[in-house]
């Protein structure tokens, strides 16, 4: 009798602490946004994950580029990072399994460039309407992705500047 009562005290005290301390299912995700070309941390990034069930999570990185996500439900991600005079970058996925703590997630994001300038004719007179394309030349070596995207190797960018033969646009009613 004594040991059936110890047994049934045991299977009861596992049942209570079963309930009591449920298994973790949340998880975590920490990591670094920085520039790709410096290497320096980027302050006050926006780094949003995104589960596609209306299910999105959002953070700043701080002043050493660091950002955490604290439970998170498990799931497959899609990441956007944003910042102020960066271009905006998507990882097209990033999964979190229950009870993770993923750590060391190092996020890049590339800066903007403005080109800018005048446009005038041989006096140095301005060319007013005048149409200008600009391309960019990569040179170096590039490897598509079965999804087109590449990754530069190689010096850095060269652009180009082009112009068009102008003609003149008449106002209605005037010709030769």
């Amino acid at each position: 009798m004594t040991l059936r009562l110890a047994y049934f005290a045991f299977a009861s005290a596992v049942a209570i602490s079963a309930q009591v301390t449920p298994a973790r299912t949340k998880a975590s995700l920490e990591g670094r946004v920085i520039s790709s070309t410096t290497g320096a941390p980027l302050a006050k990034a926006m780094v949003t994950l995104d589960a596609g069930n209306d299910k999105k999570y959002r953070t700043l990185s701080g002043k050493d580029g660091t950002f955490f996500f604290e439970d998170i439900e498990p799931n497959d991600y899609s990441v956007t990072i944003k910042r102020v005079g960066y271009l905006e970058n998507e990882l097209p996925e990033l999964s979190v399994a229950p009870g993770e703590r993923k750590k060391d997630v190092e996020l890049k994001l590339t800066p903007q460039g403005v080109i800018s300038g005048r446009v005038v004719d041989e006096d140095g007179d301005p060319v007013p309407q005048a149409q200008v394309v600009c391309y960019r030349s990569l040179g170096g070596r590039e490897e598509a992705d079965a999804e087109s995207g590449f990754q530069r190797s190689g010096r850095g960018s060269q652009f180009h500047v082009h112009e068009f033969e102008t003609r003149a646009v008449l106002p209605d009613g005037m010709g030769f």
